[in-house]
């Protein structure tokens, strides 16, 4: 009987993502390694420096809240990411196709050289790589909205999930600062500093 061949690391990103927008949640690392063993395969131990490469693609958000850390992505994140990625290429090309418009002046009213010749070679070169580039970054985007008709709707829902969870997570902070504050008569400055929670903390 053949070994079960293990996920590859794309394979850990794209399940956690799923997980991430299936569920569109706020998770600690904890139920994390928990829910992504479970429900995506993806071996416990791992979890961690998946979720970190994740982060640091900026394709799932993080939130200290006191001495709690949060995770979250939502469908929309991949959209605004793409769209960020075109906007950039375009800008990109039309600075190239400027630089190509200027050397074609140049060369109008000079003899040919051939510094000028190989510069602008490697500049179409580039235009070209770069409009391949712009055309897949569109196809995607083009397909992500196709694929998921509620497409916009979750952007709105995204919004209301995110202003429900932090006004939970505030509720919660502010019951425990009273705890603390009755039980140990502790300043609610005092408590405020110890943990990191801003004096102006309010819902919002």
């Amino acid at each position: 009987m053949s070994k079960r061949k293990g996920l590859s690391a794309d394979e850990k990103q794209n399940r956690m993502l799923e997980f991430f927008h299936e569920t569109k949640g706020f998770f600690q690392l904890k139920e994390l390694e928990r829910q992504c063993a479970k429900e995506k395969g993806i071996p416990s131990m791992t979890v961690k420096a998946v979720l970190q490469n994740l982060c640091d693609d900026a394709k799932v958000d993080t939130e200290k809240i006191g001495t709690s850390v949060y995770f979250w992505s939502y469908p929309s994140k991949e959209f605004m990411q793409l769209k960020k990625t075109i906007d950039k290429l375009d800008v990109e090309m039309s600075e190239r196709a400027q630089r190509i418009s200027e050397k074609d002046k140049e060369l109008a009213q000079i003899s040919v050289g051939k510094d000028d010749t190989e510069e602008r070679a490697e500049l179409l070169k580039q235009i070209a790589v770069l409009e391949k580039n712009l055309e897949e970054a569109r196809n995607s985007l083009k397909t992500l909205s196709a694929c998921d008709p509620m497409f916009f709707e979750e952007l709105k829902l995204s919004k209301e999930t995110g202003k429900v969870a932090v006004n939970r997570w505030t509720d919660n902070i502010f019951a425990l600062r009273a705890y603390i504050n009755s039980r140990f008569h502790i300043p609610e400055e005092t408590i405020n500093g110890q943990f990191g929670i801003s004096n102006d903390i309010d819902y919002v």
